[in-house]
């Protein structure tokens, strides 16, 4: 597929809605904290993969910058601190007024004792999301 049939397959991908993303995500609230250079700020995340999470907030920082971060997953009180980098930004300026402006965050290489944690809890937390009557 040529580059210019490329950009516009993913067009009409992002017209349609249709998201492609290796990991499925879920919504949930989650408080961070993000240290980038020389800023420290606290946002909450719209929600959370095995791969990242989205982080909704107006401190936008350029795509690929690295990124350390903490968040804690109820109930286990002991927060998770992991490495990242942001991955994609949503500028609101650019979307709508619907947007929620924010950066996806993609993991670093992550110990497997934290990356079961976060598994775990998207798993824990997806099940009691839906439950029989």
């Amino acid at each position: 597929m040529e580059k210019t049939e490329h950009r516009e397959a993913q067009a009409r991908a992002e017209i349609n809605g249709i998201q492609r993303r290796r990991f499925e995500r879920l919504a949930v609230e989650i408080e961070v904290n993000l240290t980038s250079d020389h800023n420290f700020y606290t946002a909450f995340t719209q929600n959370i993969s095995e791969g990242g999470l989205f982080v909704a907030t107006t401190r936008l920082m350029p795509v690929g910058t690295p990124i350390e971060f903490s968040f804690t997953l109820h109930p286990d009180p002991e927060p998770i601190q992991v490495t990242g980098r942001v991955k994609w930004v949503r500028d609101p300026v650019l979307y709508n007024r619907d947007t929620v402006p924010g950066m996806g965050i993609e993991f670093g290489v992550l110990d497997p004792r934290l990356q079961k944690r976060i598994n775990d809890f998207i798993v824990r937390t997806r099940d009691s999301l839906f439950y029989d009557e």
